[in-house]
């Protein structure tokens, strides 16, 4: 066997940097460098799963990767450099933890959405740039070594989806609802979609009427609904928008209820192997625009700055407080967040009988045929969109 003459990439901590970057999504970019790199460094990725054994082997329940994390430790040294060790775990704290908390209670108290605030882990060692949230900070100190400030630091990795971006800024984030994101999320969109419009043909003869019939008017109301989220994102609306959110809402419920009931179907005993794919190939479908909406449409929630409330009363603004607010007398939440067209218009029975399905585990909690047709034109009958 021929050994490799390729020169091994460079390990240097100047050429493959160690850090953190903080940033609030407008101004603030605040980026700390661990100029001695960590003693420790540890990567867990976990796995979603129960694995059941049993007299032939073993299987296995697999729901996914889990929430992967992340723990580095070690010191900032004791002089040298710019800044001492001490002045450089100070540094260290303030913007690997301190700063991230600091960060998000500003854009609270702005009205601004505190998810833009991101903490971005820098491994270039080990080419790994996430976007993390601190967990746990730790100062240690050792009497063998009473003039080190050591740390150990744990996180959780929120998310792997980092744009390199060009060179000047080679941490852009590439955040929920980006334009990138956007266009890859309706790419996938319409895949699923296609395999939904086809509707429940892969059923036939192997339902009955009674079951197939209900099912299939569910589908033509997924169908409008996922449809409609399309169209709305494709067309540029802003995502974080009142009414447009709930429309993403309600269709990703929609989808979770289009999931487990194929999901159902396809455990019932002596289904036709045809029709057990098709149920197959539709929970898919529907599992991935559950993702799709999920990750690529998701838009964080909103923090609108209620302080023109404050001093409402009538008492207050005539005791050096706050003025009295101009919003008095009017509903202040429909005005600072109107329901626009986009909102679905969904009946009680509606509502709960999709949140019945997609909460419904098919597996430990498997609902019957019968149960999935009643449900089906319920779900269908109560939407308006």
């Amino acid at each position: 066997m021929a050994l490799s003459t390729r020169t091994p990439p460079s390990q240097k901590a100047g050429d493959r940097p160690i850090g953190f970057q903080l940033t609030d999504g407008a101004n603030a970019r605040l980026r700390c460098d661990l100029v001695i790199r960590p003693e420790d460094l540890t990567v867990t990725e976990p796995a979603l799963q129960t694995v059941t054994p049993t007299f032939d082997g073993a299987w296995a329940d697999d729901f996914g990767r889990g929430v992967a994390t992340i723990n580095i430790a070690g010191h900032t040294g004791w002089r040298g450099g710019k800044v001492s060790g001490l002045e450089a775990f100070q540094e260290l704290r303030e913007r690997a933890w301190v700063g991230w908390f600091h960060l998000r209670e500003e854009a609270r108290a702005a009205g601004r959405n505190p998810s833009d605030v991101k903490l971005v882990f820098v491994d270039r060692l080990d080419d790994l740039v996430v976007e993390v949230a601190p967990s746990t900070f730790v100062l240690r100190r050792n009497r063998t070594s009473p003039l080190l400030c050591r740390y150990q630091i744990s996180m959780s990795v929120l998310s792997d989806r980092i744009d390199p971006g060009d060179a000047t800024d080679p941490l852009k984030l590439l955040g929920a609802g980006s334009a990138a994101l956007k266009i890859t999320g309706i790419k996938s969109l319409d895949a699923s979609l296609a395999r939904i419009k086809k509707g429940v043909e892969g059923f036939r003869g192997a339902l009955e009427d009674r079951v197939l019939n209900p099912i299939r008017g569910y589908m033509n109301m997924a169908n409008t609904a996922l449809q409609k989220v399309r169209d709305v994102v494709a067309f540029g609306e802003d995502l974080a928008a009142g009414g447009v959110r709930q429309l993403i809402g309600f269709a990703s419920d929609v989808s979770a209820f289009g999931r487990n009931l194929f999901a159902t179907v396809q455990s019932v005993v002596g289904l036709p192997d045809r029709a057990r794919q098709a149920a197959g190939q539709l929970m898919a479908a529907f599992h991935n625009v559950f993702c799709v909406f999920r990750n690529a449409f998701a838009a964080g929630p909103a923090y609108p700055d209620y302080r023109p409330l404050y001093g409402a009363s009538t008492c207050s603004s005539t005791l050096g407080a706050e003025p009295v607010s101009p919003l008095l007398g009017v509903n202040a939440f429909e005005i600072d967040q109107p329901i626009d067209d986009y909102a679905p218009t969904v009946t009680p029975a509606a509502r709960s009988a999709i949140d019945t399905v997609r909460l419904r585990d098919p597996v430990l909690e498997p609902l019957t045929l019968d149960d999935l047709a009643g449900l089906s034109t319920l779900a269908a009958g109560g939407v308006r969109i």
